[in-house]
């Protein structure tokens, strides 16, 4: 309910500011003689609305960018937690490598181990 005030506040803001920049708008079209003086303040408060609804953000296109900000936080927290899981992910790789070297290690020194005793075999027959 605080985000719907917040979001409520925001578009007021907003509507302010399209309406500021229309006033000034119609204030140097008015000094440069672009457009004539309102007759009345009721006038110049409909140009200013129709200025401010020119202006204005649309519904529509205030959904979108909300929905690709959404899922820019959701591709940004899936970021941080694939980078929180690194350092676990790179120590794990690296352990399975390790324990392949290992056995790649103990495979050879087996196998230099057999050649050793079958050339001392062979070498105890020929003496």
């Amino acid at each position: 309910s605080g985000n719907n005030v917040s979001d409520r506040n925001s578009r007021y803001d907003n509507s302010l500011s399209a309406r500021g920049a229309a006033f000034s708008n119609y204030l140097e079209a008015l000094s440069s003689g672009e457009v004539k003086a309102a007759p009345t303040p009721k006038a110049v408060a409909g140009y200013l609305d129709k200025m401010t609804a020119e202006t204005a953000p649309d519904e529509e296109s205030t959904d979108e960018f909300e929905s690709r900000i959404v899922d820019m936080e959701q591709r940004l927290s899936q970021l941080e937690t694939s980078v929180a899981n690194l350092p676990d992910d790179i120590a794990t790789r690296l352990s399975c490598w390790q324990e392949l070297q290992d056995r790649k290690i103990d495979h050879e020194m087996a196998k230099i181990k057999d050649l050793l005793v079958d050339m001392k075999s062979d070498g105890g027959r020929d003496e």
